[in-house]
């Protein structure tokens, strides 16, 4: 009877069995262990064979004379470095005719320069002698004798248009030889039908002009 007061009835439980002693692991085969003990023995006689080998080694050779004919020119004295060729690029002889050659053609440029200058300011003075004359320029007119000035021409028959131009070449040559250039910006226009001259230029070779036309008998 417990200490409660309650029995217990049926039947007891049983212990568990007992397992006995553990199982020992089978024992390899003698054959695999000896083959595992000749690989090992031919992996080390290959390892001691393959230094011998590639150092061609002798069983009287030392380490040191090995090293030596493995590589005979890691031992051997260094050669002096071969001193540098000299530079014949900027010698003297090489580089007097060269400067030599540069000078002319510095002088040559300059010489074009200078040309080149002397037209501008040429050109810049004819510019403003032009401009002059254009500002200096004034208009006038003269009444000619038609018959006087178709005397001038070599063929004075014709249309108007040839008769108006072969009087304006004579006027002008006329007036050339007097001192005039009615070259531009100076104009000359001579009507043929009228005879009216009308006869852009200076002061002076209006002047000039009127005089001309006075001697030759124009008017």
């Amino acid at each position: 009877m417990s200490d409660t007061g309650w029995q217990w009835v049926g039947p007891k439980p049983e212990p568990p069995p007992d397992p006995g002693p553990e199982p020992k692991p089978a024992n390899p085969k003698r054959w695999v262990v000896w083959l595992t003990v000749l690989l090992g023995f031919v992996v080390t006689i290959a390892c001691l064979i393959q230094p011998l080998h590639l150092f061609h080694l002798r069983p009287e050779t030392t380490i040191p004379e090995a090293a030596a004919a493995a590589a005979p020119d890691a031992l051997a004295p260094a050669e002096p470095a071969a001193a540098p060729a000299p530079d014949e690029s900027n010698s003297p002889g090489r580089e007097l005719p060269r400067l030599r050659g540069e000078i002319v053609r510095l002088r040559a440029e300059n010489e074009a320069l200078q040309k080149r200058i002397a037209d501008l300011e040429a050109a810049a003075a004819a510019s403003r002698e032009v401009a002059n004359s254009v500002v200096n320029l004034q208009v006038r007119s003269f009444q000619l004798n038609v018959n006087a000035v178709n005397a001038l021409t070599a063929r004075p028959e014709g249309s108007t248009e040839y008769r108006e131009f072969a009087a304006m070449e004579a006027l002008r040559r006329t007036f050339s030889a007097a001192g005039v250039e009615l070259n531009a910006p100076k104009s000359i226009y001579y009507n043929a039908a009228t005879g009216k001259l009308m006869v852009r230029a200076t002061e002076r070779d209006l002047t000039l002009i009127e005089q001309t036309i006075v001697a030759n008998g124009l008017q």
